[in-house]
């Protein structure tokens, strides 16, 4: 394998290797074992994949470089997929008429968390 292409292919493996570390955990995070523990098999090939390469070239420190790059681009690339997958947390903001709805509680009886305060504007 050529040096640039050695090089590209570290990056590449590591940018992949990393966005799905990164989605994992989330999955971790969100209760969803199942789903992450495929993905830490797959995440742990590619990882393997990846440092084989520059271990098998440690001679050269730009492959060192080219896996410290990869890891980076990977951590952004991962908060990226997770933004459009949208699997973290939401914040929903609702606004009532009235302090009498059960809203809050029902919300509760299914899991979520719910902050709730009296407020007043111009017009009540």
């Amino acid at each position: 394998m050529s040096g640039l292409m050695l090089v590209l292919s570290i990056i590449a493996i590591n940018v992949v290797y990393v966005s799905i570390f990164t989605l994992r955990l989330i999955l971790v995070i969100k209760g969803r074992r199942g789903a992450a523990s495929l993905m830490a098999m797959a995440e742990v090939f590619i990882y393997l994949a990846g440092l084989n390469l520059v271990l098998q070239n440690l001679s050269n420190p730009i492959n060192m470089a080219a896996y410290c790059l990869g890891f980076g681009i990977g951590v952004y690339a991962g908060s990226r997929i997770e933004e459009y997958l949208a699997l973290g947390y939401s914040v929903v903001q609702v606004i009532a008429d009235s302090a009498a709805t059960g809203l809050p509680n029902k919300l509760r009886d299914f899991g979520y968390g719910v902050t709730s305060w009296m407020a007043e504007g111009r017009d009540g």
